[in-house]
């Protein structure tokens, strides 16, 4: 099954929510009220945990407060273990926008996502998965084709 990368969240986040519930709660619980915009090289999602657990918002509130961007390979260097947060961060491959106090929220929701990734034994699949779609979507976009 090939995953775009809001599907792939959504997927993460019920598979949290199921493996290693103690993460998903963690997640939620430093997210708050946030509304977090993620930026995947052009692919967006918006993650909320308002409701009281994180889901994506079906359509773009007018206003988030951290703006979240990275990359397919840190995302999969993240969930291997092969580079930190800080170390994303500090070299570029995460960049996050937004007041202070929320920065600290959303740093706090992904150490908390990071930690049951590694637990849920079905998070690796689900990482494949996505990887396997954005290179077919890559081979596409090289060829001309999308």
């Amino acid at each position: 099954m090939l995953l775009t990368f809001p599907v792939w969240v959504e997927r993460a986040v019920l598979r949290l929510e199921r493996e290693a519930p103690f993460a998903a709660t963690a997640m939620c619980e430093a997210l708050g009220e946030l509304t977090v915009l993620i930026d995947v090289e052009g692919e967006r999602a918006m993650l909320s945990a308002a409701s009281g657990r994180c889901a994506l918002l079906p359509s773009a509130p007018a206003a988030f407060a951290v703006e979240l961007r990275t990359t397919r390979r840190a995302i999969a260097a993240l969930a291997r273990g092969e580079l930190s947060i800080l170390d994303a961060i500090t070299s570029g491959g995460v960049t996050l926008r937004g007041p202070v106090a929320a920065l600290a929220g959303v740093y706090d929701a992904l150490i908390a996502f990071l930690e049951g990734a590694v637990r849920a034994p079905s998070f690796a699949d689900t990482l494949d998965q996505f990887l396997r779609w954005q290179r077919l979507r890559d081979r596409h976009v090289a060829r001309g084709t999308e």
